[in-house]
């Protein structure tokens, strides 16, 4: 396998595998691999990742992780959205704005579709749910 890079965000290490390491069997959705976790977040995410913290901060969420074609490396820029898993402090108020003004946030950072699923909600399709898995990646994580 080809050396990780490691970036450090807001108190969080990310860790990526190029994906030239080769072995391994592609998952469902063609999201990572089955055996080892291999990822390849796209540029234009690493490139904003202090503004992500801070979004995260402001919106009192405690881990955001990303996966599907941001973090697979399958985004095409001109046409995919960006799929992304909120878990926010204990404290931060449980209302419908609380999760709105997030993925709007989000959008206007990204310039694109956002979709973000709260991490108390479990995923009830076990297909869906995999996919996820084989491709997630925290961006943020409090100190």
């Amino acid at each position: 396998m080809a050396p990780a890079t490691g970036l450090r965000h807001g108190g969080s290490r990310i860790t990526m595998a190029h994906p030239a390491g080769g072995g391994g069997r592609t998952g469902p959705f063609g999201c990572g691999t089955i055996g080892r976790k291999e990822h390849l977040m796209h540029p234009m995410i690493t490139a904003k990742l202090d503004e992500v913290a801070d979004l995260c901060r402001r919106h009192h969420v405690r881990r955001l992780d990303l996966f599907g074609s941001g973090a697979n490396g399958r985004f095409d820029p001109g046409r995919s959205d960006l799929d992304f898993i909120a878990e926010w402090e204990p404290a931060a108020p449980k209302t419908l704005a609380t999760y709105f003004d997030l993925r709007d946030d989000l959008a206007a950072l990204f310039d694109r579709d956002i979709d973000l699923l709260d991490a108390r909600v479990k995923l009830e399709n076990p297909y869906f749910a995999e996919g996820v898995a084989e491709s997630r990646q925290t961006i943020y994580a409090e100190p």
